[in-house]
């Protein structure tokens, strides 16, 4: 069983990065590049990755340090099995 504390950080931080990404806040507040024919909303969605980024490494060095990713070398041949045959027929 996962840690409670552990599930309502990510809980919490994967709703503000959610509401992030939905409504480009906060670097739409502070962010109008304009280059061209660009809209400027992609400036900012940029932004907002790279602080959701940012915040998630935050998270994940100081108030989650035993939070796995999953992204790990030694689990490739068991995740290819796992979700391998579900992602190629997505792709088809």
């Amino acid at each position: 069983m996962i840690n409670k504390r552990i599930s309502i950080s990510v809980t919490i931080l994967t709703i503000i990065m959610t509401f992030m990404e939905m409504t480009a806040l906060p670097a739409a507040l502070f962010c109008n590049i304009q280059i061209r024919d660009i809209e400027p909303i992609y400036f900012s969605l940029m932004i907002n990755f790279c602080i959701a980024f940012a915040l998630c490494y935050v998270c994940r060095k100081t108030i989650i340090k035993e939070w796995n990713f999953g992204l790990q070398f030694q689990n490739i041949p068991n995740g290819l099995k796992k979700y391998g045959i579900p992602s190629i027929v997505l792709r088809l």
